[in-house]
């Protein structure tokens, strides 16, 4: 039953990518990394975005490193550098959408 929670909500959030996106985005280096197809600079580059303290507020970082990390699922050559893409990919997803919707309830 775990198992199945888990795969229909990493559908979920693999299929909804395209629909969240971040409105009036500010880091456009990010998106023009990702569609590039430089998904591993896109990922260390938001990384630092996020852990910076100056950005540490925002959500958008957090939805790239989501989305990098989905692109890394289902390829062999990746899922080596990074074995736990899915779950990883599943787990910032969730923490755009709570610091996403914390951001919209105070505006």
């Amino acid at each position: 039953m775990k198992s199945f929670l888990i795969i229909a909500l990493s559908m979920f959030l693999f299929s909804s990518n395209s629909i969240a996106q971040v409105a009036g985005g500010s880091e456009q280096k990010l998106f023009d990394l990702f569609v590039m197809g430089r998904y591993e600079d896109c990922l260390s580059k938001a990384q630092s975005i996020a852990e910076n303290d100056k950005h540490k507020s925002e959500s958008e970082p957090l939805l790239w490193i989501s989305m990098c990390f989905n692109k890394f699922v289902g390829d062999e050559e990746m899922e080596v550098f990074y074995p736990s893409c899915a779950k990883d990919a599943l787990k910032y997803g969730v923490k755009f959408k709570k610091k996403d919707d914390k951001i919209k309830s105070k505006d």
